[in-house]
């Protein structure tokens, strides 16, 4: 009984942790998947590189969106940060080592 409610709590963090990931800190604010493109620039500045990606299509019972999807790298010493954006929202945050 013991194992399954700790596998719980533990199943339980794991959203927290997924975030937790999603997010950079550049000066003295946080960036987080959600956020907009103009906090990303006044937070951390322009970018070393930006690049589009693609489209990214939603179909709904009524209507087709269809959102540009773009890649902004920040080039730092041991390690680059790369920043999707779905339209103008943070939808994903890697650290690349090299």
């Amino acid at each position: 009984m013991k194992k399954s409610a700790v596998l719980v709590i533990l199943l339980s963090l794991l959203p927290m942790l997924a975030e937790a990931y999603e997010t950079l800190r550049c000066d003295n604010s946080l960036i987080q998947t959600g956020d907009h493109k103009s906090k990303v620039l006044q937070s951390c500045g322009e970018p070393d590189m930006k690049e589009d990606i693609g489209v990214k299509v939603y179909r709904d019972v009524n209507e087709k969106v269809e959102l540009p999807v773009s890649e902004w790298t920040y080039i730092r010493y041991q390690y680059d940060i790369v920043i999707t954006f779905e339209g103008a929202k943070i939808v994903k945050i890697e650290n690349i080592y090299k």
